[in-house]
């Protein structure tokens, strides 16, 4: 049985600072957890902030027994709201597009914004994967690098803007939307990220490759931003 690889990063940086926070690994994964926001522009960037709580958005029919276990997270949607969740062999479009709408899911949940599907975004993030699974490095640095490089070549840092970045790296039955964002929700970090007040764009690139020598990892970018 293939070993299970579980990485998870996020970053978290304002203005020039870069804060990495790195809990202990649990026994069973191998974690490690930064994070990363970025702000720029003629106003400053707003610290991150979560909305209140609120009911989440009824989902379009119920789902099945095979392919929704029970939720502990109530902002993790059902498989019937973003299809495809629980399935790890879909190619990378469709991936891509339910992730963003797992995303999208939790945020309503919590009583903020949409998320609308941001094309620079998702050029963006899907350079930033290729570059981790290149350079064989889980980090918003990867390759040498910086968490901006890829928002400024796709022209989204522009006019006042505020952008975030959580990364994953999965393996096994783990390389699922769902795993991903079940573990992002499960941390205090990607969370602030994850439920920026200002936030109403994503995009969302992932690709399959070797990473850490395991041969079938699948490495999960999302890039949440604001602009005006």
């Amino acid at each position: 049985m293939a070993l299970q690889l579980r990485t998870i990063a996020l970053g978290i940086a304002i203005g020039c600072a870069l804060v990495a926070v790195s809990p202990p690994a649990a026994a069973a994964d191998v974690g490690d957890l930064l994070g990363g926001l970025l702000g720029g522009g003629s106003q400053p960037s707003p610290p991150p902030q979560s909305g209140p709580a609120g009911p989440s958005p009824a989902p379009s029919g119920p789902p099945t027994a095979e392919s929704a276990p029970p939720r502990k997270d109530p902002l993790l949607a059902p498989e019937a709201s973003c299809r495809g969740q629980s399935d790890p062999g879909r190619s990378a479009v469709a991936e891509a597009r339910t992730m963003a709408c797992m995303l999208s899911y939790a945020r309503v949940a919590k009583g903020l914004s949409a998320l609308r599907f941001s094309r620079p975004l998702h050029v963006a993030a899907t350079h930033r994967a290729r570059d981790i699974r290149r350079c064989d490095k889980l980090s918003h640095g990867a390759c040498g690098r910086s968490l901006s490089y890829w928002l400024e070549r796709v022209g989204f840092l522009k006019g006042h803007w505020v952008a975030g970045e959580m990364l994953a790296a999965e393996s096994g039955r783990r390389a699922t939307a769902q795993g991903t964002v079940g573990a992002w929700l499960a941390s205090a970090e990607h969370r602030a990220v994850l439920f920026h007040r200002r936030f109403d764009l994503v995009g969302v690139g992932t690709v399959r490759g070797r990473f850490r020598g395991e041969g079938r990892a699948r490495i999960w970018v999302a890039q949440l931003g604001y602009r005006s």
